[in-house]
């Protein structure tokens, strides 16, 4: 379970994964050693899984985002999902419980692009019963709070 320092620097390194431990010790009034303890046994237990970056897909040639639904036979969820997973364009797959039983975001460059992909990779896949595709104008929200 989370105390509220731990949820505090999960807070600061959401915003800012980059932050030293310097600089989270001194917004916290604690030691840096501390810290140091905290993100180690965070990264340990799971709970911080990769530090990472957000990239704006627009900015590295990437215009079209997608939100693709997936209805799978249920003896090859597993197949599909891995195969999704290893599509470059593909950056999220999730496997769900609703409509769809897998649910996919991919960034693509264009929609010449766009139908490449749909034609050569997504319904050359088999065991897909159902496909639904949507195009994500806009993202309005990337983040959780704790």
């Amino acid at each position: 379970m989370l105390d509220e320092t731990d949820k505090k620097i999960l807070e600061m390194l959401m915003e800012n994964s980059r932050m030293t431990y310097a600089d989270i010790a001194r917004k916290l009034g604690i030691s840096e050693a501390t810290i140091f303890k905290r993100i180690k046994k965070l990264k340990d237990e799971g709970v911080i899984e990769y530090f990472t970056l957000q990239v704006d897909p627009s900015k590295i040639g990437r215009d079209v985002c997608l939100s693709i639904g997936m209805t799978v036979n249920p003896v090859l969820l597993d197949k599909i999902a891995k195969k999704l997973s290893n599509f470059d364009e593909v950056s999220e797959v999730y496997i769900t419980v609703g409509e769809h039983n897998i649910i996919a975001h991919a960034l693509i460059k264009d929609n010449d692009a766009f139908n490449e992909f749909l034609m050569n990779k997504i319904y050359k896949l088999e065991g897909i019963t159902k496909i639904d595709i949507n195009i994500i104008l806009k993202k309005l929200k990337a983040r959780i709070k704790l």
